[in-house]
């Protein structure tokens, strides 16, 4: 069980890395060219990285829900991980459905519905 945890926590960080990759290239494009990314590739990047901090928020939580009852002692690492974590996750930057919401409406041809991008 320990093995097929580790492995899941691994592959959901890898998929959040790689899903990072993807918006940080906008940016850097942008960035490169003296320009903003457009609002679609905003709203798109809203949703992208709610999305990789859901991914790296359930890896933390998988091997937090593994590490057994010690891991809540100050001295463990794993502790501040899963607090920090559950802390960033209720930023409104990453905050999953709000932020897929605005890339849904992006990908369905509509206003983001939002001028905060």
């Amino acid at each position: 069980l320990t093995q097929i945890q580790v492995a899941t926590a691994r592959n959901k960080i890898d998929a959040a890395e790689a899903l990072a990759d993807l918006w940080l290239e906008v940016l850097q494009r942008s960035a490169d060219a003296g320009e903003q990314p457009t609002d679609e590739e905003k709203a798109v990047i809203r949703g992208r990285t709610a999305y990789t901090a859901q991914l790296a928020k359930e890896a933390v939580e998988l091997l937090y829900t593994a590490s057994g009852g010690s891991v809540i002692r100050r001295e463990v690492a794993m502790q501040r991980f899963h607090r920090d974590i559950q802390g960033f996750a209720l930023h409104a930057l990453v905050q999953r459905d709000a932020n897929l919401e605005v890339q849904g409406r992006v990908l369905l041809g509509m206003d983001p519905g939002t001028y905060f991008l």
